[in-house]
């Protein structure tokens, strides 16, 4: 015999069974969809650690060297790719006691960048 419990049509036993379905708030997946990202992610740094065929590099040295040969000839994405690897993302905090005139500001964000450009240049092969 059916029994409707007001959203469908259940056999008796299952409608007066207390532990069918999900009470609410309770997820029906409570792990989630197996996400598939970490597999993509194992595969590329299985890859990154080979070395490339008739070279002494791997695959992580020559994909880092094309990002950086990218940002050294103007390709501005690559320069993002570069620097937000390299060092994580500046963050200005602007300090009003010392009242600095925007100029001043500016200047004190010059000299920083150039000594995190200056660190890199040191970094390079060959340097």
């Amino acid at each position: 015999m059916l029994v409707n419990n007001g959203k469908r049509q259940l056999s008796e036993e299952l409608a007066n069974n207390p532990n069918f379905g999900w009470k609410p708030g309770q997820s029906g997946n409570p792990a989630g969809r197996p996400p598939i990202r970490k597999t993509i992610d194992g595969w590329i740094r299985a890859i990154a650690g080979r070395i490339v065929p008739d070279t002494d590099q791997s695959y992580a040295e020559v994909a880092a060297m094309a990002v950086w040969t990218g940002a050294m000839n103007g390709d501005h994405k690559m320069a993002k790719l570069a620097f937000d690897r390299i060092e994580p993302a500046v963050t200005v905090v602007a300090d009003i006691t010392d009242r600095l005139s925007r100029d001043e500001q500016l200047e004190q964000i010059a000299v920083n960048t150039r000594s995190t450009l200056d660190r890199w240049a040191c970094a390079l092969p060959g340097s």
